[in-house]
């Protein structure tokens, strides 16, 4: 069994990286691609290797600062995106510099996406329906926009650059103009 320590010395983000090509930071992974396509033409809104959940102990508590990465060798010919290739259990990563969003019972707020409004926060991606656009705190510890079992900018219709924006307290409960 693989085991590692390092010091994180400053609030510096830091990722996970598996045998080069495999990274928690989806932008510096290859896309996915048909196997019949002889291009191997890229997937847009895939390159997700990792699937990253907060750890329960048997009474179902959330047994703090400690996850499980579970990792799936993506963008090849035998990729099946069960995300059991490689399951990781790691400790002591705290969320530092996370939002109120994130709290257990976070206040009124809207997160706004192209002209479309999510009001959901989610701790683990299983938590949402098939096809539910929410947000989550990603391994890098920012917001991030996911879908469960779909690609989130696919189900919104938007693309790099598109406007995204926060709004919290009683402004959330104004209308974005749909």
């Amino acid at each position: 069994m693989p085991i590692s320590t390092f010091r994180q010395k400053d609030a510096t983000p830091f990722g996970f990286v598996v045998d080069k090509n495999h990274y928690t930071d989806d932008s510096l992974n290859k896309l996915d691609f048909d196997p019949n396509d002889p291009n191997k033409t890229g997937i847009p809104g895939t390159g997700h290797s990792f699937r990253i959940f907060p750890l329960k102990d048997s009474g179902g508590n959330l047994v703090r600062n400690t996850y499980i990465f579970g990792m799936d060798y993506t963008s090849n010919e035998f990729a099946n995106w069960d995300y059991q290739d490689n399951i990781y259990l790691i400790t002591n990563i705290t969320p530092q510099d996370a939002p109120a969003l994130f709290q257990p019972e976070p206040g009124a707020f809207k997160i706004v996406v192209g002209k479309r409004e999510i009001t959901q926060i989610r701790t683990a991606y299983g938590q949402g329906a098939p096809n539910e656009v929410f947000g989550i705190l990603g391994s890098m510890g920012f917001l991030e926009i996911a879908a469960n079992r779909g690609a989130a900018a696919q189900l919104l219709g938007v693309n790099k650059g598109s406007d995204v924006s926060v709004i919290l307290g009683e402004a959330s409960a104004a209308t974005n103009g749909q």
